[in-house]
């Protein structure tokens, strides 16, 4: 009990550290004559000693990066994950802020330029690894990172959209030359991005969207699920999962009944920055798991179960790298057993709101073997 208490003690001193030491930092830099802002988020837990992956977080019309700092949460993942978290601002267009995504909006402005800008600035302080960086983005974001797609995998490696379509502009001409993972999110309901399509604004439908990144990766037939609906928040999820892509490169597509032009979060069955976290971390080639939380205590060398976000607030998602069902046990500071589950899935979330807030450990468990990660509960 005192070697769990003395974890337990040291786990919460580096979290407190996480939330005094790690803050979105704003920079400018000059591209193609014009004064371009930007916000990065390095956690606390990268001490710069290996290369880490990147995500561009981009902001829909007329928001900005510091609306996206505010309301995606990504920065909660990175304290987790340990990967540098990237928000830009897009410049001024018909009185609001517009990426050159295919839209009439900032035809000429060359933002991928700008992207590549801040990757050249920021590659001179942290190490960041070329095969782990990404964009993703909300409404025009989404719609910004598929055009990367077509025309930047060759520093981009996947893509994820929440409510933001290919424009028909980038989807007649993109020849991306090679297969793309792409993740994309849209509710049914959305009066700004319409699921079937916004003529008005050159954009093509949800279908017409995820056809294209499926024939383009040479994928199977999507196997099609419905996810669970536990968040009582009166949307439910159908999801598609396009497997035995060329190059292991898939394509998924979450379509959230009756949801209209939001970011999910926690309070929803699933949370848009967590999937999208997660959809990215899975990947082949990426060496590290879904979400590798700093602060673990482990009965092997290698970690086979995963927690994400670390901290949270209402749920936890966790995955195994394991086949099969497992069984998980919630322990309190004291080390009492507070709750305990039998034959889950390998992936799924579990719901924490009934419990305080402090410091938990999970424990996983598999036949004879079992895993420990420490949870801190917001």
């Amino acid at each position: 009990m005192t070697l769990f208490r003395n974890i337990l003690f040291l786990a919460s001193m580096i979290l407190c550290g996480l939330s005094l030491s790690a803050q979105v930092q704003q920079a400018s830099l000059e591209h193609d004559g014009v004064t371009r802002q930007y916000r990065y988020y390095v956690p606390s837990v990268n001490d710069n000693s290996e290369d880490v992956p990147l995500i561009f977080v981009l902001h829909g019309l007329g928001d900005s990066g510091q609306g996206m700092v505010q309301g995606s949460g990504f920065n909660a993942i990175a304290d987790t994950a340990n990967f540098i978290a990237v928000y830009p601002d897009a410049l001024a267009s018909f009185g609001g802020t517009a990426w050159n995504s295919g839209t009439p909006l900032n035809t000429t402005v060359d933002d991928q330029g700008f992207f590549q800008a801040i990757l050249d600035e920021l590659g001179a302080t942290y190490k960041i690894d070329p095969e782990r960086i990404f964009s993703c983005g909300f409404s025009m974001g989404g719609i910004m990172s598929h055009r990367l797609a077509c025309e930047w995998n060759d520093v981009i490696k996947a893509v994820a959209s929440q409510s933001g379509c290919m424009a028909n502009t980038v989807l007649e001409s993109c020849d991306p030359g090679r297969s793309v993972a792409v993740l994309h999110i849209h509710g049914t309901d959305d009066a700004t991005v319409a699921y079937d399509g916004t003529p008005l604004f050159g954009l093509s439908s949800v279908e017409q969207t995820i056809d294209f990144w499926a024939e383009n990766n040479a994928c199977d037939t999507p196997e099609s699920s419905v996810l669970e609906d536990s968040a009582n928040d009166g949307f439910t999820i159908d999801f598609d999962d396009y497997g035995g892509c060329e190059d292991s490169q898939p394509v998924n597509l979450y379509t959230v009944n009756g949801m209209g032009h939001i970011w999910m979060n926690s309070s929803h069955d699933v949370s848009t920055s967590v999937e999208m976290w997660r959809f990215f971390s899975s990947l082949e080639e990426a060496e590290e798991p879904i979400v590798d939380p700093p602060l673990s205590i482990e009965s092997s060398s290698k970690q086979q179960f995963v927690l994400y976000p670390n901290p949270a607030i209402e749920n936890v998602g966790y995955q195994s790298k394991l086949s099969g069902n497992i069984d998980v046990a919630i322990y309190g500071p004291e080390g009492q057993l507070i709750r305990q589950y039998h034959a889950l899935p390998a992936k799924g979330q579990l719901s924490l709101t009934s419990l305080p807030a402090g410091v938990y450990q999970l424990q996983f468990s598999q036949g004879l073997e079992t895993w420990s990660n420490i949870l801190v509960k917001q």
